[in-house]
């Protein structure tokens, strides 16, 4: 491990932190907060040291394109998501090279547009079996709510029939999540990875909790029989020399896909539905014109997106515009912050959905929710067309009247997810 951070980029502006810390405790106590502040004081490219990392922040469309299409091949997941590899191991999230190469090409077909389609009535049937399940009236925690509807979806397409422990899958799951917290942002940042502290003792349990679960739906699927779920277009799948996925690699992949596709959803979501409940008039226009729903869902992940920053390192020196990026250096591309940058968006802190509908034109990467570049999500398919269907049940049906603020508190972790519970008071419409 290095002891310190990287000499400065030149011709870059930098934050000045504190010695050895730098800017790691401001960073710390909030994320989002402190990313907007130096974009907004230091333009384009600016920055900063966080313990022993030296941070570069990217805010300008052309930068962040260039970065994610040009320089990708240059540009690795950077050192956080290497806290990840406990959990995902090495799926698609965090492998690199040959082994990303052949992750995709093998995941790859069950996420086009046309094979995710073939979900939607396995989609639609949850969230319908979540809205018979709410009372006539009622006072409940959305997020938490929207986290068990969507851990049913996730799980229901990736396993099928096979039947799986919805809560103790997601509890196990939250608990690695809230515990990344500490070693990204918090003293644990600069202790080994290999020390056992109490937290990383919990996301431990917790990974073992995923894995016993993994190993029973394996051995039940492999039992049954194909079907039409994503564990049997994996178990089937081959690259052009015939090889198929092992046991671990299998492992990683359905753990990456059931932690990616989970809690980001949830958290769209819980937004969305609380910025519909304060903008009454946007929820009467989608009542009125159901079509608007995709328009309504990419203003709410503009605002507010639960992926809220993407970072890369340098694998060697690489030209980003005019200067040269050592290698080494952690390259964050925020949609924190470009997502509601006002050169590109006009109020941009309002919530319009109406914005993606009138043919107006920005830059590219301007909007990114889901990265971009070869590495895009490759579940944003299957995100958009599960928040639609979500969005265009549920609306109609209930109605939302939020017992605390909005938008709520929320954590920057692997997610910008809320960070308490979400009181809301639902109520069936006549």
């Amino acid at each position: 491990m290095a002891l310190r951070a990287p000499p400065p980029i030149p011709g870059v502006p930098e934050v000045r932190g504190l010695p050895v810390l730098g800017s790691l405790p401001a960073f710390g106590r909030d994320p989002v907060g402190f990313l907007r502040r130096i974009a907004r004081d230091h333009g384009d490219l600016v920055q900063l040291t966080l313990g022993t990392h030296r941070l570069l922040l990217v805010n300008e469309p052309a930068l962040i394109e260039e970065a994610l299409v040009q320089r990708h091949r240059s540009l690795h997941k950077d050192a956080l998501y290497e806290l990840l590899r406990p959990l995902l191991g090495n799926g698609l999230v965090t492998a690199e090279g040959d082994a990303w190469k052949q992750d995709r090409r093998l995941c790859a077909p069950s996420f086009t547009p046309r094979h995710v389609a073939t979900w939607r009535d396995a989609m639609d049937q949850e969230v319908q079996r979540w809205v018979d399940g709410l009372p006539a009236t009622a006072e409940l925690d959305l997020f938490h709510e929207m986290m068990r509807m969507t851990a049913r979806i996730v799980l229901r397409t990736l396993f099928g029939d096979v039947e799986v422990d919805v809560r103790a899958a997601a509890s196990a799951l939250d608990t690695v999540m809230a515990e990344f917290v500490h070693d990204a942002q918090g003293r644990r940042a600069f202790l080994p990875p290999w020390v056992p502290t109490r937290g990383r003792l919990r996301a431990r349990r917790a990974i073992r909790v995923l894995d016993d679960l993994l190993v029973d739906i394996l051995a039940a699927r492999r039992g049954r029989g194909p079907g039409d779920d994503l564990l049997s277009a994996l178990l089937a799948a081959r690259d052009e020399e015939g090889r198929g996925m092992d046991d671990v690699q299998l492992r990683d992949e359905a753990i990456t896909l059931f932690a990616a596709g989970h809690e980001t959803t949830a958290t769209a979501l819980t937004y969305t539905l609380l910025l519909l409940a304060t903008h009454r008039d946007e929820e009467r226009a989608l009542l009125e014109d159901p079509s608007r729903v995709e328009a309504v869902l990419q203003e709410s992940m503009r605002l507010l997106p639960p992926v809220w920053a993407i970072g890369r390192e340098t694998q060697e020196p690489i030209a980003l515009g005019s200067i040269t990026v050592p290698a080494g250096i952690q390259v964050l591309l925020a949609q924190c912050v470009t997502h509601i940058d006002p050169r590109y968006w006009d109020a941009p802190t309002a919530f319009r959905p109406g914005r993606w509908l009138d043919g107006s034109e920005r830059p590219r990467f301007a909007y990114f929710p889901f990265g971009g570049g070869p590495r895009v999500c490759i579940g944003n398919h299957f995100a958009m067309l599960e928040g639609t269907l979500a969005l265009n049940r549920i609306v109609p049906t209930v109605s939302f009247e939020p017992l605390g603020p909005v938008p709520p508190a929320a954590i920057a972790s692997i997610t910008w997810r809320p960070s308490e519970p979400v009181p809301v008071r639902v109520t069936r419409r006549q």
